[in-house]
């Protein structure tokens, strides 16, 4: 991220589980995403509710190119996560299990998170200019180097054209495997034609 995100809890104590919890949902959404600005999360047990438990408030902001995504997230009571396998899952966490709805709470509005970042993204290529989808051709991979960090796709033509892993749109490279059909934009390199935008078709 550009800027480190900003985890708030309010009317509640510092735990570094809690936030430590929150750290990995942000690294899963940044490897799903890698162009997220920056995040603001916010955890809170209203004063009204606190002595009822369960209800606890989830307010994520993810800034975007050209957009902030906001999601807000209260578990009802009979939440799909109060069940068992959440009470399993807490148990994890027992040194504070008196913040175990706050973790449950956490986990779901990061799905919900995941689900509005998704649709984000295949937005955006839906509103990529038309011309621009339309005349970039469409390629093949043929070649990668995971390790290395680039590969080789086949042209319409048959030429093998070099990409590099930064040319690779949406943090897409690490999903590439020989075969995967792609579009691409081509241009002269230092060493002879590359790719320099590859996006999966």
């Amino acid at each position: 991220m550009e800027v480190a995100p900003r985890i708030t809890l309010r009317n509640m104590e510092h735990s570094e589980a809690l936030e430590g919890l929150i750290g990995d949902e942000i690294a899963a959404l940044e490897r799903f995403y890698e162009r997220i600005i920056t995040a603001r999360i916010a955890v809170e047990y209203p004063h009204r509710h606190r002595e009822r438990g369960n209800i606890v408030h989830v307010r994520i902001d993810i800034v975007v190119p050209g957009e902030e995504l906001v999601i807000t997230h209260e578990p009802s009571l009979h939440g799909t996560m109060q069940g068992l396998e959440a009470e399993e899952w807490a148990k994890s966490f027992e040194t504070e299990a008196r913040y175990k709805d706050a973790y449950l709470a956490v986990r779901e509005a990061f799905h919900k998170a995941r689900r509005v970042l998704e649709d984000y993204v295949l937005r955006m290529r839906d509103e990529e200019r038309p011309g621009e989808r339309a005349t970039a051709p469409q390629g093949r991979v043929v070649k990668i180097d995971a390790a290395k960090g680039f590969g080789f796709l086949e042209a319409p033509d048959g030429r093998e054209i070099y990409f590099h892993r930064d040319s690779v749109l949406d943090g897409a490279f690490k999903r590439l495997k020989v075969g995967s059909t792609v579009r691409f934009a081509e241009e002269e390199g230092e060493k002879g034609p590359q790719a320099s935008t590859v996006r999966q078709a």
